[in-house]
């Protein structure tokens, strides 16, 4: 019986070592989980710092770029806006050399003769009154607004 009894003991300790060691084995494989979950939350923290920096630095060219877009935005609107006042005073141009083809004079009053003014000479025949009508940049009285008055008729408005 002495026997039976060490084999009996001998089981529980074999139970007891195996019991240990699957709990040393199930406790091992938890730290190795925890060591992973530890290192892929600093692998992510890493990554969300990387990319946080990235879109700041995305945000700033974007509103660099949105600035620069909107001043250049502004600068072609300028340009336009340009353009179009050299067409129409290019067209006032063409107009008013139109009518001084046709009438034989010019749309200044300054140009009449002084010899002439109060007659009914068809040489002094006066357009400026009659020139804003026709789209031209003279108003009611015959002058020409200081911002569109004419240094040189080949260059337009000074």
């Amino acid at each position: 019986m002495d026997m039976e009894l060490r084999l009996f003991k001998l089981e529980q300790e074999n139970r007891a070592i195996k019991a240990k060691l699957k709990r040393q084995k199930i406790e091992h494989e938890i730290r190795m989980v925890k060591m992973e979950l530890e290192h892929q939350k600093f692998q992510t923290r890493l990554v969300f710092e990387k990319l946080t920096m990235e879109n700041q630095r995305l945000t700033t060219e974007n509103q660099r770029l949105t600035t620069k877009t909107q001043k250049l935005t502004l600068e072609i609107q300028k340009l336009t806006l340009e353009n179009d006042q050299l067409r129409m005073e290019k067209e006032a141009n063409k107009s008013e050399k139109g009518f001084n083809y046709f009438f034989g004079g010019s749309s200044s009053s300054q140009n009449v003769p002084s010899s002439s003014h109060g007659t009914h000479s068809t040489n002094s025949f006066n357009l400026s009154s009659n020139f804003s009508s026709f789209g031209g940049l003279e108003d009611d009285r015959g002058v020409m607004p200081k911002n569109k008055q004419w240094h040189n008729h080949s260059r337009g408005p000074k």
